[in-house]
Parts: C-alpha cells; sequence; structure tokens
C-alpha cells in the first residue's frame, strides 16, 4: 500500500536529489521545512514493548538496506537511552517522534568515557546518534547526550 505523507522536517542529514526540493543548510540554524514523500513500509518503536520493536536500533537493524523509498520508524514517546547508529547502507530512514518533548533519545556519553577496547571516545565518538544513511530525516524527536 502506498501512502502521501506530509511533514515538517526539523533536521535532515543529506537528502537524495528526489527528497531534496529545498535546500536545509542554514549556517547551523535548523528550518521547518515541509515536504511530500511516500511511503509503503514503517516500523512502530515503543519502549513498553507495545510494538514492532523495543529499541530504536533494532527497528534500523531490520529496516531495509540502500532502499529508494523512505522507510518510516515511528518512535512512540519515551525516553530510548540507548546510542544509536544509522550505517550507511540504511538510506532514505525518517524517524518520526511524538514531539520534542515526548520523544528523546539519549545516552551520557562522554569524550574521556572509555570503549570496550578501553580507550577514550574522544569528542567525535562520543555522541548519542551517528547518522550515515544518505536521505535520512527525522521529526519530533530531541536528540540528547
Amino acid at each position: 500500500m502506498n501512502r502521501t505523507l506530509i511533514t515538517t522536517i526539523l533536521f535532515a542529514g543529506f537528502i537524495a536529489g528526489m527528497y531534496n526540493p529545498l535546500k536545509v543548510q542554514a549556517a547551523g540554524r535548523s528550518r521547518n521545512l515541509s515536504v511530500e514523500f511516500k511511503t509503503d513500509s514503517c516500523f512502530v518503536v515503543s519502549p513498553e514493548g507495545k510494538a514492532d520493536f523495543k529499541t530504536v536500533q533494532a527497528a534500523i537493524d531490520a529496516a531495509p538496506s540502500f532502499s529508494d523509498k523512505r522507510f518510516v520508524i515511528k518512535i512512540r514517546q519515551g525516553v530510548y537511552g540507548e546510542v544509536v547508529h544509522l550505517p550507511a547502507e540504511k538510506t532514505n530512514i525518517f524517524f518520526k517522534g511524538d514531539g520534542p518533548d515526548k520523544t528523546v533519545l539519549s545516552f551520557d556519553n562522554y569524550a574521556k568515557r572509555l570503549n570496550s577496547d578501553g580507550k577514550e571516545f574522544g569528542t567525535s565518538g562520543s555522541g548519542t546518534v551517528f547518522m550515515k544513511g544518505n536521505g535520512y530525516m527525522a521529526q519530533g524527536i530531541m536528540f540528547e547526550n
């Protein structure tokens, strides 16, 4: 089933050509932009487990790789204490939260924290969210570190 969704983007990574009708770069400032796209599939994440997945990372891992169509991961209200990695092969993923005051991706990483190899994460390695997949978009989510 194809559905047309109209949404407001609060953050966008690199948006593939067919989804890039607007420029998002504005010297570090976020802009609210309306974009229309079609999707035929999605996952739902809920920390209570009343959904497809309990963690955002599990939904990302199960999402299609190298997709040319938008794939929605609906993230229900809650605080998700996890580090999220969106690898390069997970393209055109859209995170849809219930609002930045309701859906929070948070983890207490910091630069001096030691990783599993006993080395410091460093500033660039201590984030909560790492997005490498082209076409990534998010709405209604707070990213907190």
